[in-house]
């Protein structure tokens, strides 16, 4: 899967100079090949960054580019009209000198994605051989809802129309998109100051303890979370994020993002950004290699849900300045622990001044339909989600102890849900 290159996000959309160099305008919309393709526009949804996106699949038949191979390139290009009449263009290239052995045998899938406001879209989708400009063009309608009944209503206030997603290497990239330059208009203003400490379980603990598939579906749901979470404007306190390393008991990322507050606002909107140090949280897990766990970690495993209750109540404990509440925000996937030792809870007393919250997110398992038999008349058959209750994890046990909130996030809806219902309850402080 190849992805589209960033481009530059203006109100007044963006003009591709690739686009003037082929003669894009004056194709118009008939094809001038036989070019074997096809084009694919899934619906859109709210992806896990909060954002309504668009997807657009280009299927091009490697015999078409298997007899180009050479010099030049192939381009699958993409034109979005906006509801405003903007014009937003992105193009992906294939080399055609760095093709493999067996393309002719395969199909290529070049997928553009773009963050989008609700509206009604044009899209113009069309492929080009760089060499002889040989061309094929398409064009689809694409209405976007708004998000039903949204409790973010003013979330996308600001953002451009159209933000194509640049491309990335994978994981962890693919999670945090650092190259994104929109940003969600998520306001938190509260009579009394908070401190806001956002903690990520890293550990992939879904009974799968150091698996590497396991990390991976857990952070492509809670990453995404955090980096939202961070976005959130505070009239009159500090946010924090960091990782919690629940295997090696450690914090390997941990920073505090400004300081706002009422007298300060009109500074803070001038130059005091401190986005997050999402370069540096990146090589935390490109240093993890799940899957390898020491013989030191296994035969502490069971040490695992004590460190965690440790870690929260030290944050919850610690001294708070007068008149501040302190709200600690836990992002985590399920987390099952093989643990023999039977912990001893001792529940504290409620303290309104110290607020704990912990979000668990999980996908839905999805059941494919049975493969119709050689014979029958086939039946068009849909992939359905199953929506499987899932009991108290480990960790959510704690935070119950503990007097937290615990929600169970299992849609991008559902989370937009839990964070504005957070927002809400903590603005009341």
């Amino acid at each position: 899967m190849v992805a589209a290159p960033a481009l530059p996000a203006t109100s007044v959309g963006f003009r591709d100079p690739l686009f003037e160099r082929v003669g894009f305008e004056k194709w118009g919309t008939k094809a001038e090949s036989k070019i074997r393709w096809a084009v694919e526009i899934p619906p859109p949804e709210l992806s896990t960054h909060q954002r309504l996106m668009i997807r657009v699949v280009t299927k091009i038949d490697g015999r078409e580019l298997e007899k180009r191979r050479g010099e030049g390139a192939f381009f699958a290009m993409l034109q979005i009209t906006d509801p405003a009449g903007a014009v937003w263009q992105n193009h992906t290239p294939i080399d055609l000198a760095a093709l493999h052995s067996s393309v002719q045998n395969q199909e290529f899938f070049i997928t553009h994605y773009a963050f989008v406001l609700p509206g009604d879209y044009a899209l113009t989708i069309a492929v080009c051989d760089s060499k002889t400009l040989e061309h094929s063009v398409l064009i689809r309608k694409v209405h976007v809802d708004p998000v039903k009944d949204d409790p973010l209503p003013h979330a996308f206030d600001g953002l451009p129309a159209v933000e194509y997603v640049p491309p990335t290497e994978g994981a962890p990239e693919v999670w945090y998109l650092p190259l994104i330059e929109g940003k969600l208009k998520l306001q938190l203003a509260t009579r009394h100051r908070v401190d806001v400490q956002v903690l990520v379980n890293t550990t992939p603990a879904e009974r799968s303890l150091g698996s590497a598939a396991a990390l991976r579906r857990n952070m492509s749901l809670v990453i995404p979370a955090m980096k939202v979470i961070s976005g959130v404007e505070i009239a009159n306190g500090t946010l924090s994020v960091a990782l919690l390393d629940l295997e090696k008991r450690a914090v390997p990322f941990e920073q505090s993002l400004v300081e706002q507050s009422l007298v300060e606002q009109s500074l803070v909107e001038q130059s005091l950004e401190a986005p997050l140090d999402w370069y540096r949280m990146g090589r935390v897990f490109a240093s993890t290699v799940p899957g390898i766990v020491d013989a030191k970690t296994l035969a502490n495993e069971w040490k695992i849900r004590g460190y965690f209750m440790e870690e929260l109540e030290r944050r919850l404990r610690a001294p708070l300045a007068d008149d501040t509440v302190r709200v600690v925000i836990v992002l985590s996937g399920p987390a099952f622990f093989e643990d023999p030792n039977r912990m001893v809870y001792q529940i504290p007393a409620h303290d309104p001044a110290r607020q704990l919250y912990y979000v668990r997110l999980r996908t839905l398992p999805v059941r494919y339909p049975p493969r119709n038999r050689p014979g029958m008349r086939p039946v068009p058959q849909r992939p359905t989600v199953v929506n499987v209750p899932m009991g108290n994890d480990d960790l959510e046990k704690i935070a119950l102890v503990l007097n937290g909130k615990v929600f169970d996030a299992t849609s991008t809806e559902q989370f937009r849900r839990i964070l504005a219902t957070i927002i809400e309850q903590v603005s009341r402080f």
